[in-house]
Formats: structure tokens, sequence, C-alpha cells
């Protein structure tokens, strides 16, 4: 599979634990997830990035069955690396 621009697949996890607080509610304009692949065109986001992101974006798709968002780089809003 091969992402295409600036566009970032990335896997969400809600109960992954982190220096920062994750609230469980709807309200929350902020999710958490694991970066699975990156199009040529992102500069700063890596795959294996843990990022903070707009979950308000992007799109679901299923890649093997599992189900995955794809988003913009600039939805990214905190990169907390590897």
């Amino acid at each position: 599979m091969k992402i295409l621009g600036n566009n970032i697949l990335i896997l969400a996890d809600k109960k992954e634990e982190s220096s920062v607080i994750i609230t469980d509610t709807d309200t929350s304009p902020t999710g958490y997830a694991v970066v699975v692949s990156v199009g040529k065109e992102v500069s700063e986001v890596n795959v294996g990035d843990k990022i903070f992101y707009n979950n308000k974006a992007g799109r679901f798709i299923l890649v093997d069955e599992v189900e995955h968002l794809l988003i913009t780089e600039f939805d990214v809003f905190i990169i907390l690396g590897k």
C-alpha cells in the first residue's frame, strides 16, 4: 500500500497510556493514535510516532479488516515520538 501526498494512516487507540491526559468524552477535539504509514509529502510525522490529532477530521478505511483513519499532516497537533 502506498499513501499519497500529505496523508497519514493511523490506528487510533483510546486506551494507550502516555504522559498526557486523554479524556473519554466525545466533546474532546483530540484523538490519540499510532502512525502506520505516511505519504511522501509528510515532513514531520514518521511511522511509529504516537500523535494527538483532530478527531473530527479524516476518513475511516479498512486495512486487512482493521479499521484505520486517514488524516492529513495538518490534522496532527502533537508528536510524542516512538
